[in-house]
């Protein structure tokens, strides 16, 4: 009888030691489920905050959380024969105040990707080089030292990147403007703010690692 009290009371600390260790092995688990899924949200934070474009090898930083529309890229031909690339932007901030605006009419700043003349806010055109860039200028009056950041040039890879700076303005005749597609002070506003974001995002182009 004796003998099987103490068999029966040396069990006791065995469950205790194997539910300790089964309790630690949940708390530690779901510990490190906590940091994974904190990691995941931190990689999709920095990746929403990137446009790639990955037609042209390039990609940027996206400011103040716009979200960018952008056309498919074209090749067009210089005066001079040569083949250049370009590729249109908008926001979709920008379209849907337009079509807010527009009730049920034709919203003005809708934006086409596979159209290249579809309204847009701002624009890149790829070159080979530098000295492909500078012979866009016909007056020959630009040259390669003319091609870099404060002209609107960047260079990202193997290639010469143009970036349009007209921002948005309500005559849009005169160079280097652009008309407002926006019909409101408030959206002029919006228009305004979106375009400096963009202009702003696109400057930070590079080459695709």
């Amino acid at each position: 009888m004796s003998n099987r009290h103490q068999s029966g009371f040396g069990i006791v600390p065995v469950i205790v030691v194997i539910a300790t260790i089964v309790v630690l092995g949940l708390l530690g688990w779901r510990l490190i489920m906590a940091q994974s899924n904190k990691n995941t949200a931190n990689n999709q934070t920095i990746d929403t905050s990137i446009f790639k474009v990955p037609e042209l090898g390039v990609s940027f930083e996206v400011k103040g959380g716009i979200k960018v529309l952008a056309s498919n890229s074209s090749a067009l031909s210089t005066p001079d024969g040569r083949k250049v690339e370009k590729m249109l932007f908008s926001t979709q901030a920008l379209v849907d105040e337009g079509k807010r605006e527009a009730g049920t009419g034709t919203n003005p700043c809708a934006f086409d990707k596979t159209d290249q003349s579809t309204e847009s806010l701002a624009d890149i055109v790829a070159y080979d080089s530098a000295a492909d860039a500078a012979k866009e200028d016909i007056s020959g009056q630009t040259t390669t030292a003319d091609i870099n950041q404060a002209n609107g040039y960047i260079t990202a890879g193997s290639k010469v990147f143009l970036v349009s700076n007209f921002p948005p303005k309500a005559d849009g005749s005169s160079a280097p403007y652009q008309k407002f597609c926006t019909t409101t002070e408030s959206g002029h506003q919006l228009e305004q703010q979106q375009w400096q974001l963009l202009h702003a995002s696109l400057l930070t182009l590079k080459a695709i690692n």
